[in-house]
């Protein structure tokens, strides 16, 4: 079967798993071909699955809520006596991928510990996807603990949510959090290495604020990278009170973060935290405030005209 994908040429982009009470679902994810999902279905997640169902959407594209699925393939387990993850090693291995996405959607509410431990021990985890305001379960707890990165989707409240910290406090190495309601105690408490805020309701004040507590080294000191889409009027606000350097335009630093590609920023306001490590403000574009610590092992080129 490997030998057959690889000769089609078929690429996987992701594998993205979400676990429910009775069913493992693993969306096969691809930009060229027609993705497709695997649901593995239980009586007890801790036991062997009863049936399996592979199914394929009728266009191309990533798997969604909003696509038509041909005819399912169903067959019984029954027979073969593999476990959860021994389909999920064994696709992983077909598809030529050591990573997964895991999709939390508040619908594993009375899975057990030791059934997700036992399907996602040793298994890397790219990415969390927060979509629940549920009650927290055993793989937003588990994944939290394990997964590279976590994304926070529109529309929940973190504000209310009493369990929130346990994906805001984790050290992701990228969270990217697409909701308006993380308040300032939560960007405080944010412990991730970078860090996008895709709706920001935050002020000048509220960042000057920030700033004046990561000067002091009382906040996150993993940081590498905030950066808000947040427009800012009041640039004077923003660094009152704050010892800064103003930088040319000619100056431009080149970084990567292991992601695969590179950001260049020029010009900037410096800043030292009271431990000597540097960092530089930037608001190049009026929507965005970008708040960059500085690595010198990260920085692949720093010139000066």
């Amino acid at each position: 079967m490997k030998k057959a994908v690889k000769a089609l040429s078929l690429e996987i982009e992701n594998v993205n798993v979400t676990v429910t009470e009775k069913e493992v679902e693993l969306n096969f994810e691809s930009w060229h071909l027609p993705s497709f999902q695997l649901t593995l279905r239980f009586t007890n997640l801790e036991n062997l699955p009863v049936s399996a169902k592979i199914a394929e959407p009728m266009g191309y594209g990533s798997v969604g809520s909003q696509d038509i699925y041909k005819e399912p393939i169903t067959f019984s387990n029954d027979s073969l006596k593999f476990t959860a993850r021994d389909y999920l090693c064994h696709v992983l291995d077909v598809v030529n991928k050591s990573e997964i996405t895991i999709t939390d959607a508040g619908g594993a509410d009375g899975v057990s510990r030791k059934a997700i431990r036992d399907l996602f021990n040793g298994v890397p985890i790219l990415q969390l996807i927060y979509d629940s305001d549920k009650f927290p379960n055993n793989v937003l707890k588990y994944t939290s603990c394990h997964a590279k990165q976590a994304k926070i989707t529109p529309g929940l409240q973190l504000g209310i949510l009493p369990y929130a910290h346990q994906v805001l406090c984790s050290n992701f190495e990228h969270l990217d959090i697409n909701t308006s309601s993380l308040n300032f105690n939560g960007l405080l408490n944010l412990n991730s290495s970078l860090v996008d805020l895709s709706y920001s309701r935050f002020t000048e004040k509220d960042f000057n604020l920030f700033l004046k507590h990561w000067i002091l080294g009382l906040s996150n000191p993993d940081l590498k990278r905030l950066r808000t889409f947040k427009r800012v009027d009041d640039l004077e606000s923003l660094l009152r009170g704050i010892c800064f350097k103003q930088q040319p335009a000619s100056r431009s630093r080149t970084v990567s973060y292991n992601l695969s590609c590179t950001w260049t920023y020029q010009g900037g306001c410096d800043v030292r935290r009271n431990d000597g490590t540097e960092a530089t403000i930037y608001i190049d574009k009026p929507e965005y405030f970008t708040f960059v610590v500085w690595e010198k092992s990260e920085i692949s080129e720093i010139s000066e005209n």
